[in-house]
C-alpha cells in the first residue's frame, strides 16, 4: 500500500510539472520545442502504470495545448486502457469525442461510411469497442 501511496505523489508532481511545461509549450518560439515537448508527454504517459484516473489527468493537463488530433495515440492508448480496465462506458465517451471532435455528430456504422474527417484510426478502435 505505500508504493501506492508514493506513486500518487509521484503522479502529482508529474501533473504540476506538465503544467509547467505547458506554459514553456505555449510561450514556445518554434516548432521543434514544442514538438520536443510533446515527445516528452509521449515518452512520459507511456512510462506511467496503467491507471485510468492517472492517465486521464496527465491527457486533461495536455488537452491544454494539444487538440485530440494532435495527441491521437495517447487518446486512443487511454481508450484501450479504459477497455483493459473494465471501463467501457468511460472508453465509449472518450471515442464520442474523438468522433465529434472530427466532425462526426452521429456514429451510426452507415455514417462512419461516409465520414470524411474522421481518423481511420478512430473509427478501427470504435468498431472494436462496438464488437466487444
Amino acid at each position: 500500500e505505500s508504493y501506492t501511496r508514493a506513486y500518487d505523489k509521484i503522479v502529482g508532481l508529474q501533473e504540476l510539472t506538465e503544467l509547467e511545461e505547458v506554459i514553456a509549450y505555449k510561450l514556445a518560439q518554434t516548432e521543434e520545442k514544442r514538438l520536443l515537448i510533446r515527445k516528452v508527454w509521449s515518452q512520459r504517459l507511456l512510462g506511467m502504470a496503467e491507471y485510468v484516473t492517472h492517465w486521464q489527468k496527465m491527457l486533461a493537463i495536455q488537452s491544454l495545448v494539444l487538440t485530440p488530433e494532435e495527441n491521437i495515440e495517447s487518446w486512443l492508448k487511454f481508450v484501450a486502457l479504459c477497455e483493459k480496465s473494465s471501463k467501457p462506458d468511460l472508453a465509449m465517451r472518450t471515442l464520442m469525442k474523438l468522433f465529434t471532435d472530427g466532425g462526426l455528430r452521429d456514429t451510426d456504422p452507415k455514417q462512419l461510411v461516409k465520414a470524411q474527417n474522421v481518423n481511420l484510426q478512430v473509427v478501427e478502435q470504435f468498431l472494436e469497442h462496438v464488437w466487444q
